[in-house]
């Protein structure tokens, strides 16, 4: 389907806003993206986005406050910034156009550098594995 949207002559529009690492995270370091979003091989328009803060932490992460919660702790405090940084477009070469795990991994890089946090070969899919094992006490 994001191949079908990302051409030219499609009926969608030309920007898709995309999550590449198919969940959220508290911030701290990029996990491995996913390669749908880099499958078309047609440029990317990376943006980074933090919510710095002093007393509380408004990301929700597995395991952590529920969504009601962290409303009212967000709502308690005076003021609530975010940072969006819009980089610029990521064209790819011939090698990230034949290997779009190569492409994410390329344009991740360039973002973890922008937000001064590591990346990380970790992803959604070993959270949930971690929650589990957590779980059954493992």
């Amino acid at each position: 389907m994001i191949k079908t949207r990302s051409q030219p002559n499609s009926d969608w529009p030309q920007q898709t806003l995309i999550f590449p690492e198919a969940t959220c995270t508290n911030g701290t370091a990029l996990i491995t993206f996913r390669g749908g979003p880099f499958s078309p091989g047609v440029a990317v328009q990376p943006v980074c986005v933090r919510f710095p803060h002093i007393h509380y932490d408004p990301c929700w992460v597995q395991g952590g406050p529920g969504m009601a919660m962290i409303f009212y702790r967000l709502c308690c405090q005076f003021h609530n910034f975010v940072e969006v940084d819009f980089l610029t477009p990521h064209v790819p070469n011939e090698s990230e156009k034949n290997n779009s795990i190569l492409y994410g991994n390329n344009v991740r890089q360039r973002m973890s550098q922008v937000m001064n946090v590591p990346c990380t070969w970790h992803g959604y899919d070993d959270v949930r594995l971690q929650m589990e094992a957590i779980k059954v006490g493992k």
